[in-house]
C-alpha cells in the first residue's frame, strides 16, 4: 500500500479515537487544568471539541513512537512503506478501547 494512503489512514484512525474514547471524558473533567479560561469564555462545546483534539494528537504522537522503535531496529534513514505501516498498527491497538464498540465487538 502506498505511504501516503498508509498515513491518512493512520489520522482517521487518530481522529476516531480523539471522538470516541473513554479518555475523552476524563480530558474534558480536567479541563480547567489545561484550559485558559482567561483567554476565551469555557462553553461545553468547545471543551468537548478541545478534548476531543488533545486525544486524537496524543494517540498520533504515542503511536509513533512504535515506528521510531521499528525504524531504529531495522536502522533505516528514513520512514518507508513498512515504518508507517506499524504507525497504523500501533494507532489502531491504542484505539481499540474506542472503535470496539463501533464494530460491534
Amino acid at each position: 500500500m502506498d505511504r501516503n494512503t498508509l498515513l491518512v489512514a493512520t489520522v482517521v484512525v487518530c481522529i476516531a479515537n480523539g471522538m470516541f474514547s473513554p479518555a475523552l471524558f476524563t480530558v474534558a473533567v480536567l479541563w480547567p487544568a489545561w484550559f485558559p479560561t482567561l483567554v476565551v469564555p469555557a462553553t461545553g462545546n468547545f471543551i468537548l471539541f478541545l478534548s476531543s483534539l488533545i486525544v486524537s494528537t496524543a494517540t498520533l504522537l504515542v503511536s509513533a513512537v512504535g515506528a521510531a522503535i521499528y525504524e531504529r531496529i531495522a536502522g533505516l534513514k528514513e520512514s518507508n512503506s513498512a515504518s508507517v505501516g506499524v504507525w497504523l498498527v500501533c494507532a489502531l491497538l491504542l484505539s481499540l478501547p474506542a472503535l470496539a464498540p463501533m464494530l460491534g465487538a
